[in-house]
C-alpha cells in the first residue's frame, strides 16, 4: 500500500468516525503494510588485467666439449727391438773389407753399444756403406730396415724413419724384421695423428708370426679404431689386454686408454675407476698423468663431486707446463666447480686466467656463459651485465649466435637493475636486425616494457608486429595477450575481444586463458552481448583459477541480476561464499546473496545468510545494513518479536536516524501489540521521513492511539 493510499485511509476513518453515531460500533484497524526496500551493496568490478607471460629463457646449443676429448698418443713405451743373434764383439774388425755381412753385423754390433748412449752415427755408416757397396744383396733390405730403427730412435716422428721401414718391405724384408718395421710404421703414423695409416700394418703383423709383438700390436690397433672414432672396436681389445698380466708400463697405458673408449662411449662411472686405477699406478712422470687426472676431475664434477674435482684439478693445475695443453680443460672445470660450490669470485678468476692464456679454446665461451647465469641467478646481476660485455668484448670474436645471445641476456640483466633506456636500446638493436627467434624475443621484450610503462600505443605496435610476422611458438601467445591488454587499456574493445577470440582458439586450456576468458566476457558485456559474456565469466569461474574465481563469480551474479536471472545469480554469490569465505568481498556477497534472497520471497534463507554474516563479520560497519535486512526477513516470516528488535538495533546504528527503519519498527510493535513502543516508533520515524512515508508514519500513530 503506497503512502498517499494510506492517508486516505486515514482521511476516511476520520470522516467515517465523525458521522457515526455517539455509541460506535467497535472497529478493528488494520496495521499499514510495510513498504521498503533493501538494496544490495554496489560491487564494483573492475577489468581483470591481462599479463602476457614472461618469454622463456632463451637458449642456446653451445655443444660444450667438457675436458678436450680424446688426448694425443704420449707414452713410456719404447718399441721393442729384433731378438736377433747378438753379433760377435770382433764383427767390426772384418769390416774393412767391405763384406755384406760383415757391414751388416758391424752395424748391428755399433746399434747395440751406441743406443745406450744415444749414439747411434757409427751403426748408420755401416748400415748405409752396405747398402752403397751391395745394393741388391739379399741383407740390403735388412739394412733398410735398421736404418729405419735409427732414424725412429732419434725421432719417431721422422719421416725417413717410415720411407726406410716401407722401402725395405718393398724390397722383400720378411720374418721378425718386417714385423718390426711394420710396427714401426704404425708407432710412428699414431704419433703422428694419422691412425688410418697404422691400421694395415697392425692388421698384417696380427694375421701372420707376431714375433712375441702380439700384445704390443693389440694395444696400438685400439689405439688406431679409438683415434678413428670407433671405440666400440677398441673396447674389446684394450678389455682382452687388460684381463692379461701385461708388463708395465703397458698395464698402465691400457689402463688409460681403456678409460678413454669407455668415456667415448658414454660410460662415465666404469671410465672414471678405471682412471682412478691408472692414476694409483702411474708413475709422477708419465706423460699421460695430468690428462687422467683432468678426466677423473670432471667425470668427479658431473657426479655432483665439486669439492673433489677442485681437489684433482689444483693438482693437475700445480704439475701443468705453462703452456700445457690441458690447463683450458683445467680452468674450465675449476669454474664450473667454485660455481657449483656458490664461490663465484673463485670461478671468475678461472675463466679470467682461461680468457687470457686460452682465447681460442672452445670452452672459454661455455664457462663465461654459465659464470654470467649464476652470477644472474645469485643477484650479482652488475656483475652477470659485465661477464656478457666480456663476452663481446672477446678477440677472436665469438660467433654471430653467441653474440645475440649474450646481448640478449645482457638486455635482460639490465632490465632487472632497473636499467631500462640501456635494456631497451639493445632489445631495440636485437629486434630490427630480424634475426629470428632472438629478434622475435627482443620486441616482445619492448612491448613489455611499454605496456608496464602504460605505453599502451608502443606496446600494441609491437605486439601486431610480431603477429604480422608470424611470430615462432611460444611467443605467439604472449603476443595476442600483449595486444589485447594494450587495446583494451585505451578501449578498443572490439580489438581486445578479437585479439582474445584468437588467443583462446589456439591456446584454450594454457595457464592465462582464465583471465583471457574474463577479460573477453568485460569487453563483450560493453559490445552489447551480455549472453556470451555470462557464459565466458562462467568459464573463468569454473577454471579453478583462485586468483579470478571470485572476480568471475562476482560478475556472473551482477550480470544475471541485471539480465533477471535472480537464481543464476543467488548460485553464483553461494559458491563465491563456500569457495572463498576469506576473501575481503565475502561480506559484501553474503549481502547481496541476502537481498536477492528476499527479492525471492526466500525469508527463511535470507534470515540464515544475515545470521551468518552477523557471526563472521561481529564488527562490521555494515552491521546496520545488515541488520535492516535481516528485521524485513523476519517481519516477512511473521516473526514480529525478533523482527522488532533487529529494526531498533538497526535505527539506533543508523546515523540519519533511517525513518523507513523506525516506521518498519513502529508496524512490527503494532502486530504484537506493544502500542506505546509503536508510538515511539512512529514519532521517531515521522521527526525525519520524506513525504509520503512521514503520512504512512501518521497513520500508524493513529492507529496506535485508537488502539490505546
Amino acid at each position: 500500500m503506497s503512502a498517499g493510499l494510506a492517508l486516505l485511509l486515514v482521511l476516511g476513518w476520520l470522516a467515517t468516525a465523525a458521522a457515526a453515531p455517539p455509541a460506535p460500533l467497535p472497529l478493528e484497524l488494520t496495521p499499514p503494510p510495510l513498504q521498503f526496500e533493501v538494496h544490495p551493496p554496489k560491487l564494483a568490478l573492475d577489468r581483470p588485467p591481462l599479463v602476457p607471460p614472461t618469454p622463456p629463457p632463451l637458449t642456446l646449443a653451445l655443444g660444450e666439449p667438457g675436458w678436450g676429448g680424446l688426448p694425443p698418443w704420449r707414452t713410456r713405451l719404447v718399441k721393442p727391438l729384433p731378438s736377433e743373434p747378438p753379433p760377435g764383439q770382433l764383427a767390426c774388425f772384418t769390416s774393412f773389407l767391405g763384406g755384406p755381412q760383415a757391414l751388416y753385423d758391424c752395424g748391428r754390433l755399433q746399434f747395440q753399444q751406441g743406443l745406450p748412449r744415444g749414439d747411434l752415427r757409427e751403426a748408420r755408416v755401416a748400415f748405409e756403406n752396405l747398402l752403397r757397396n751391395a745394393p741388391t744383396h739379399p741383407l740390403a733390405p735388412a739394412a733398410r730396415y735398421w736404418l729405419g730403427e735409427i732414424a725412429f730412435r732419434r725421432d719417431p716422428l721422422d719421416r725417413v724413419a717410415r720411407e726406410e721401414f716401407e722401402t725395405a718391405l718393398r724390397a722383400g724384408l720378411a720374418g721378425e724384421l718386417a714385423a718390426h718395421a711394420r710396427l714401426g710404421i704404425a708407432w710412428g703414423s699414431l704419433l703422428g695423428s694419422e691412425p688410418g695409416r697404422a691400421q694395415a700394418p697392425l692388421d698384417e703383423i696380427l694375421g701372420g708370426p707376431t714375433a712375441g709383438l702380439e700384445p704390443t700390436a693389440r694395444f696400438l690397433l685400439a689405439l688406431a679404431h679409438l683415434f678413428q672414432g670407433r671405440p666400440a672396436e677398441a673396447r674389446p681389445l684394450l678389455a682382452e689386454l687388460a684381463a692379461g698380466r701385461q708388463p708395465s708400463p703397458l698395464a698402465e697405458e691400457v689402463r688409460f686408454w681403456e678409460g678413454q673408449a669407455l668415456l667415448e662411449l658414454g660410460e662415465r662411472e666404469p671410465a672414471r675407476l678405471v682412471l682412478e686405477r691408472f692414476l694409483a699406478a702411474a708413475p709422477p712422470n708419465h706423460p699421460l698423468l695430468i690428462e687422467a687426472i683432468v678426466a677423473t676431475g670432471w667425470l668427479v664434477l658431473g657426479q655432483g663431486g665439486a669439492q673433489e674435482a677442485i681437489q684433482k684439478l689444483l693438482w693437475a693445475e700445480a704439475i701443468s707446463p705453462p703452456a700445457g695443453t690441458t690447463l683450458p680443460a683445467i680452468r674450465a672445470g675449476l669454474a664450473r666447480a667454485y660455481l657449483e660450490l656458490g664461490d663465484w669470485p673463485r670461478a671468475r678468476e678461472k675463466a679470467r686466467q682461461l680468457a687470457r692464456d686460452a682465447s681460442r679454446s672452445p670452452l672459454l665461451v661455455p664457462t663465461y656463459l654459465r659464470l654470467a647465469d649464476a652470477a644472474a641467478r645469485g643477484g650479482l646481476l652488475a656483475e652477470a651485465v659485465e661477464v656478457h660485455q666480456e663476452i663481446l668484448g672477446f678477440h677472436p670474436r665469438p660467433p654471430r649466435p653467441v653474440e645475440r645471445y649474450a646481448t640478449y641476456r645482457a638486455a635482460e640483466v639490465l632490465e632487472e637493475l632497473g636499467r631500462t633506456p640501456e635494456a631497451s636500446r639493445r632489445y631495440r638493436d636485437l629486434a630490427d636486425s630480424g634475426d629470428g627467434a632472438v629478434a622475435q624475443r627482443a620486441r616482445y621484450r619492448l612491448g613489455l616494457l611499454a605496456l608496464r610503462a602504460r605505453q599502451y600505443a608502443p606496446a600494441r605496435l609491437e605486439g601486431e608486429r610480431l603477429l604480422r610476422d608470424g611470430v615462432e611458438g611460444d611467443l605467439e601467445e604472449g603476443a595476442w595477450l600483449l595486444v589485447a591488454e594494450a587495446a583494451a587499456s585505451v578501449g578498443d574493445l572490439g580489438r581486445t575481444a578479437e585479439a582474445l577470440r584468437h588467443h583462446l582458439r589456439r591456446f584454450p586450456d594454457s595457464p592465462p586463458s582464465p583471465a583471457a576468458h574474463a577479460s573477453l566476457a568485460f569487453a563483450l558485456e560493453r559490445l552489447g552481448e551480455p549472453g556470451e559474456a555470462l557464459r565466458l565469466w562462467e568459464a573463468a569461474a569454473a577454471s579453478g583459477d583462485r586468483a579470478l574465481t571470485g572476480t568471475a563469480l562476482l560478475a556472473v551474479a551482477d550480470l544475471a541480476t541485471r539480465r533477471g536471472d535472480r537464481d543464476r545469480a543467488i548460485e553464483a554469490l553461494g559458491r563465491f561464499l563456500v569457495e572463498l569465505s576469506g576473501d575481503p568481498l565475502a561480506e559484501v556477497a553474503g549481502l547481496t546473496r541476502a537481498v536477492l534472497l528476499l527479492r525471492a520471497e526466500r525469508f527463511g534463507e535470507a534470515a540464515a545468510q544475515l545470521r551468518a554474516l552477523l557471526v563472521r563479520f561481529p564488527l562490521t560497519l555494515r552491521q546496520g545494513e545488515i541488520r535492516r535486512a535481516l528485521g524485513l526477513a523476519l517481519f516477512r516470516q511473521q516473526r514480529f518479536e525478533e523482527a522488532l528488535a533487529e529494526f531498533r538495533q538497526a535505527g539506533r546504528l543508523s546515523p540519519t536516524g533511517d525513518p523507513e527503519v523506525w516506521y518498519a519498527a513502529g508496524l512490527a510493535a503494532l502486530h504484537l501489540g506493544r502500542l506505546a513502543e509503536a508510538e515511539e516508533a512512529f514519532n521517531r520515524a515521522r521527526r525525519t521521513a520524506p513525504r509520503p512515508l512521514d503520512l504512512a508514519a501518521e497513520y500508524g500513530l493513529a492507529v496506535a492511539a485508537l488502539g490505546q
